[in-house]
């Protein structure tokens, strides 16, 4: 049964499909249509997700409308009441970073799995368990 609160795509879940699966100009679009807004730090950093973006000191205690350019994969920041934007490339996303720690068990062959005393590793084993033929 469809719940609209969780949809799903109608297919299985197999983790080594999803670099194949995953479509970054999708992610990107996505993207395109979103808006930030942030202060920027007397240091000229302002963060978005957990990334910093240097945008100059002269732009110190500015309010900045961040948009994603799609085209030029940059994050476009106009500061309030200026009218050149600061163009910076995005970090964290593209298919290896947005997949994880899962990009790399999958490419491997056979994975042996760390027994889990520590919280890294019992990520690992649960992502392992889903990999079919895992060692």
């Amino acid at each position: 049964m469809f719940d609209i609160n969780h949809p799903t795509s109608g297919r299985p879940y197999r983790p080594e499909w999803e670099r194949e699966l995953l479509d970054i100009d999708r992610v990107y679009r996505y993207l395109g249509d979103c808006r930030w807004f942030r202060q920027v730090k007397p240091n000229g950093r302002i963060k978005i997700g957990g990334y910093q973006y240097y945008l100059g000191r002269r732009l110190a205690g500015a309010a900045v409308t961040i948009t994603f350019d799609a085209v030029s994969g940059v994050l476009r920041c106009h500061p309030e009441n200026k009218a050149v934007a600061v163009a910076v490339p995005i970090q964290g996303v593209s298919v290896t970073e947005l997949m994880g720690e899962l990009a790399s068990i999958i490419r491997m062959p056979s994975y042996q799995l760390a027994l889990p005393f520590s919280a890294s590793a019992t990520r690992q084993q649960s992502y392992a368990a889903l990999v079919i033929g895992t060692n």
